[in-house]
């Protein structure tokens, strides 16, 4: 099957990042190259522009009719390459009554803010609170992130458990997601706009969009094509408190470079040491966050589901504590050995 392929620089030669079906990319984009460039800006972090081998410049507007097989994302300002393990680690998710208090905090800022399923309208008793970036990540992760990307003024998030890290998905959905074979593309973005999009409602493009896209078809889980069909546009919030930009942009690139990721750029992403920028503070503790929390929140109560007992999800994180920190050391081979062994 014809793929298109997109090449950027390191050490001054053309490396291979991104191989994907022809077939695939006109799946989740009705202009791939549009498409490619945006997944180039996701990855290296600078804006930029897609050229031929040759330096010519390319159609970004055309569809299937003449497309070339490889692209090459050429940009004035040094990479800040994405962390291909940010969406790893994650443990468990704010849902229901097993909560301890600084999930429930989590969880009731995104029921305030969301009320519902954002994609099928479920009742908060019915949804889990989801992490985007996953909660055993950590604060100073979040930070090293914001600062590596260069996301500074109201866009910057510094809380793993910033409501802007969140959203309410029914229960059905938060594994799928968290396994990144489910993703939200944001639109417009820089180089794609909203009718760059299929989309499956009939009428006009709205002006702003944020579709559910199926990374991998069909997802694992059966019922995610009956609860969110691929290409359905969801609520999109438009308050300060919205979910991040950048970060779903950050979460999307990574699951497609789960899915069609090139080894040869897992490797560069390895030997560049980039987990450093990513992990180069102290590694998340439940222990001391939990007991920071309590200090804050000493007699406080919380409306939507919290019973102020220590429950399963807290148990979860003590319980793999020693893995998430194992997880979150500068150079983590094991979680790069595995994704070099799925797309070998």
């Amino acid at each position: 099957m014809a793929t298109l392929q997109l090449y950027m620089k390191v050490d001054g030669a053309w490396t291979l990042f991104l191989d994907i079906p022809v077939l695939e990319a006109l799946r989740l984009s009705n202009r791939p190259v549009k498409w490619l460039r945006y997944m180039a800006w996701c990855i290296h972090g600078q804006p930029g522009r897609l050229t031929a081998f040759d330096g010519s410049q390319v159609d970004e507007e055309q569809g299937l009719a003449g497309l070339l097989q490889s692209y090459y994302y050429v940009s004035a300002f040094p990479p800040c390459f994405i962390d291909v393990n940010a969406i790893d680690d994650r443990t468990s998710d704010a849902s229901g009554c097993d909560l301890t208090r600084r999930r429930a905090h989590f969880r009731d800022d995104v029921i305030d803010r969301d009320g519902t399923c954002i994609i099928t309208g479920d009742a908060p008793l019915n949804c889990t609170a989801c992490h985007i970036l996953p909660h055993a990540k950590g604060d100073n992760y979040m930070r090293s992130l914001m600062d590596h990307r260069g996301i500074q003024g109201p866009a910057r998030v510094d809380k793993i458990d910033d409501v802007r890290n969140g959203i309410l998905l029914c229960n059905g959905l938060p594994r799928p997601f968290g396994a990144g074979e489910v993703a939200f593309l944001l639109t417009p973005s820089l180089y794609l706009a909203p009718d760059d999009i299929p989309a499956n409602a009939a009428g006009p493009v709205p002006l702003h969009r944020l579709t559910i896209q199926h990374i991998f078809t069909p997802p694992g889980v059966i019922m995610t094509a009956r609860l969110a069909p691929h290409n359905d546009d969801v609520r999109l919030d438009v308050s300060p408190d919205a979910p991040s930009a950048d970060i779903l942009h950050f979460f999307y690139a990574c699951a497609v470079l789960r899915r069609w990721g090139a080894a040869s750029a897992a490797r560069h992403l390895a030997s560049k040491g980039i987990q450093d920028m990513y992990y180069n503070d102290a590694p998340y503790n439940p222990e001391e966050e939990s007991r920071e929390e309590a200090s804050n929140d000493e007699g406080s109560t919380h409306e939507h589901g919290f019973d102020g007992r220590a429950v399963i999800s807290d148990i979860m994180d003590q319980l793999l504590l020693p893995y998430v920190r194992e997880r979150s050391s500068p150079f983590k081979p094991q979680a790069v050995q595995a994704w070099l062994e799925t797309v070998e």
